[in-house]
């Protein structure tokens, strides 16, 4: 059982974000991205954890794709990703199908 009162990420704002990929809820980040969110891209850690939780979960898919495609619009960038050794873009094409890759590209 995953712990939901545990922050996903330190920083409010962005743990914030990603609660809101993680529950599949597009209408409370379009709220969350109206105000400015200056480490939007810091580090690769929220795209990397909003990709993979796009990719790699059955619950509420369709939203979760909607929150990638938000995000994207806010200004998160592919390249923000953090990866160790493998492309982003590779392990979304093995794990996340195809509206994922076809929104990622």
């Amino acid at each position: 059982m995953v712990d939901v009162t545990k922050p996903i990420l330190l920083d409010k704002e962005r743990d914030q974000i990603a609660r809101a990929v993680r529950d599949g809820d597009p209408e409370k980040l379009k709220k969350l991205l109206k105000l400015p969110v200056p480490k939007l891209n810091l580090d690769g850690e929220l795209h990397a954890f909003a990709i993979s939780e796009t990719s790699g979960t059955a619950y509420r898919p369709e939203e979760k794709l909607e929150c990638l495609r938000l995000r994207f619009e806010a200004g998160a960038t592919l390249d923000s990703a953090a990866t160790d050794d493998i492309p982003v873009y590779m392990s979304v094409a093995e794990n996340g199908g195809l509206a994922l890759l076809h929104l990622m590209m």
